[in-house]
């Protein structure tokens, strides 16, 4: 008799031990998800700070590149569009002179200005530049008058 009822008990303990185990191993698998959520969260959003950091840099690139070459030659017998490779990123560069249309890229609303606008392009992030410059006709003397931040 005494053999039966131990049995009978060990049989309850190990019942409470498999769902207390059970219990515990699904608070862990539940917290190990929403870690690994967290962390794939924060790497997403500080790869696409990098990303747009990287666009505006080669944003950048793409408007000093065209300046150097607006101060060279103040005609600008430059194509009035071309790209840069800026490492793994792209500018793609928009040369207006002498332009007044209110069309994009070349929105400037004076005449006998020149207007450089550059898009950075890095992945799927993108950022766009523009700057306006007053060439002298006579001495060729380049002023810079505006730079700002379009958005894309």
């Amino acid at each position: 008799m005494e053999k039966i009822a131990l049995r009978i008990k060990n049989k309850e303990s190990g019942i409470i031990a498999l769902s207390t185990i059970l219990l515990l191993g699904a608070v862990i698998m539940e917290t190990a998800i929403v870690g690994s959520l967290l962390v794939f969260a924060f790497n997403n959003i500080n790869y696409g700070v990098r990303l747009s950091a990287g666009a505006l840099a080669a944003a950048k690139a793409g408007l000093a590149d065209a300046t150097i070459k607006l101060i060279r030659d103040k005609n600008l017998s430059v194509v009035p569009f071309y790209s840069l490779g800026v490492g793994d990123w792209i500018a793609k560069i928009t040369v207006c002179r002498n332009s007044r249309t209110l069309a994009d890229p070349c929105d400037t609303a004076d005449s006998g200005k020149t207007e450089i606008t550059s898009l950075g392009q890095a992945f799927n992030r993108s950022r766009r530049l523009r700057a306006i410059y007053n060439v002298s006709g006579v001495t060729g003397e380049t002023t810079l008058i505006a730079v700002t931040e379009l958005s894309s």
